[in-house]
C-alpha cells in the first residue's frame, strides 16, 4: 500500500478513501434509494451491494444518466444504477484518488495523484478523451457545473488547479495554504474553499477573479469541507480535533465547533433534510448533524451511525 507524507499526517491511500468511497457514500446511497422516510424509520439500510473488485476508495455519481463512477487504484468501474450492475470498466492511470461528474457535459475528472494530472472521460463512451497536467501529487476535485470550472487541490505545490472543462485545459494556478487537502465549490456565491492541513485553515477562493480572498483558521489537520448555499454554511473536517468547524460563509467566520469521533476524515450535507454526516475512521462511525438554522450553534445535536471494525 502506497504511503503519502503530508507533513503532519502520514497515513497510507486506503485510509482517506475508505471514509470517503466506503463508509460515507454507502450510507448516503442508502437514505437516497429508501426515501426520505429512511431518516424518520431510524438507522438506514444495505440496499444492493454491487461486486466491483480491486479494492474501491472513491465514488461520483451522476443523477442525469442513472451511472456512478467508481474508483480503484488503476481503472474506474461504471455502474448503471438502476440495475446496480457494472456496465463497463475504464483503465486510467496508476494511484487514482478522487473523481467527480459534470453532468452538463457528460463528462468526469479522475485524479491521478503520482502522474500530476487528471483525467477526463467521456461518459457516454466510456474513454479517456484527454489527460490534463496538475501541480505536484494533486488529490482531491470538485467541479462548478455551471461556470464549467473544476478545481484541483496540489499537496505538494501548495496550490489549486483551475480547469475550463470546456477546453481541457488549466486556466489559472491559485497559491493557497500549505498541503491543501479537501475542495468544495458555492457555486450560487462564486466561491470555493480548501481545507489545508499543515496549515489549519481554509482558503476562500473568489472564482470569478480566481485569488484567496480570505484565510479561515480552524482545526488541528482539516481534512475536508462540505458547503450548504441554502444556509450560507461550510462544514469542516478536523482530523486530529475530532470536531467540525462551523463556517459563516458571508462572514467568513468559525461560528461553532462540534465534537465529533475520533480522526473524522470527511463531511457532506444534505440540504433537503438540514443534515451533514461526517465519518469517523478511527470511530468506525458516522456523525450525523443536525444544521438548520433554527439549531442552537453550540449544542448541534448529533448522532452515530456505526459500522464493523475494518479486518
Amino acid at each position: 500500500m502506497e504511503t503519502y507524507n503530508m507533513g503532519s499526517i502520514k497515513k497510507t491511500r486506503a485510509v482517506r478513501w475508505i471514509g470517503r468511497g466506503g463508509v460515507l457514500t454507502a450510507l448516503l446511497l442508502s437514505l437516497t434509494l429508501r426515501g426520505a422516510g429512511a431518516v424518520a424509520m431510524g438507522a438506514p439500510g444495505v440496499v444492493a451491494t454491487i461486486d466491483v473488485g480491486g479494492s474501491p476508495f472513491d465514488v461520483a455519481v451522476n443523477p442525469a444518466t442513472d451511472r456512478a463512477y467508481v474508483v480503484h487504484s488503476d481503472s474506474v468501474s461504471v455502474i448503471d444504477t438502476g440495475s446496480n450492475a457494472v456496465v463497463a470498466t475504464i483503465d486510467v492511470g496508476t494511484n487514482l484518488s478522487d473523481v467527480a461528474v459534470n453532468p452538463a457535459t457528460d463528462r468526469a475528472y479522475v485524479v491521478n495523484g503520482p502522474s500530476d494530472s487528471v483525467s477526463v472521460l467521456d461518459t457516454h463512451r466510456n474513454t479517456v478523451v484527454a489527460t490534463i497536467r496538475m501541480g505536484k501529487s494533486p488529490d482531491s476535485i470538485a467541479v462548478d457545473q455551471a461556470a464549467g470550472r473544476a478545481y484541483v487541490t496540489n499537496v505538494d505545490s501548495d496550490s489549486v488547479s483551475v480547469i475550463d472543462t470546456g477546453r481541457n485545459t488549466v486556466v489559472a494556478t491559485i497559491g493557497v495554504g500549505k498541503r491543501p487537502l479537501g475542495v468544495a465549490v458555492n457555486p450560487t456565491a462564486n466561491r470555493a474553499y480548501v481545507t489545508n492541513v499543515a496549515s489549519n485553515s481554509v482558503s476562500v477562493i473568489d472564482t470569478r477573479g480566481n485569488a484567496v480572498v480570505a484565510t479561515i483558521g480552524v482545526g488541528k489537520s482539516p481534512y475536508n469541507v462540505a458547503v450548504n448555499p441554502a444556509t450560507d454554511r461550510a462544514y469542516v473536517a478536523n482530523n486530529d480535533d475530532k470536531n467540525v468547524s462551523v463556517i459563516d460563509t458571508r462572514s467568513n467566520a468559525v461560528v461553532a465547533t462540534i465534537g465529533v469521533g475520533d480522526s473524522p476524515y470527511d463531511v457532506a450535507v444534505n440540504p433537503a433534510t438540514d443534515r451533514a454526516y461526517v465519518v469517523n475512521y478511527d470511530s468506525n462511525s458516522v456523525s450525523v448533524l443536525n444544521i438548520s438554522r433554527n439549531a442552537d450553534l453550540d449544542t448541534h445535536r448529533h448522532a452515530h451511525l456505526r459500522r464493523s471494525a475494518p479486518r
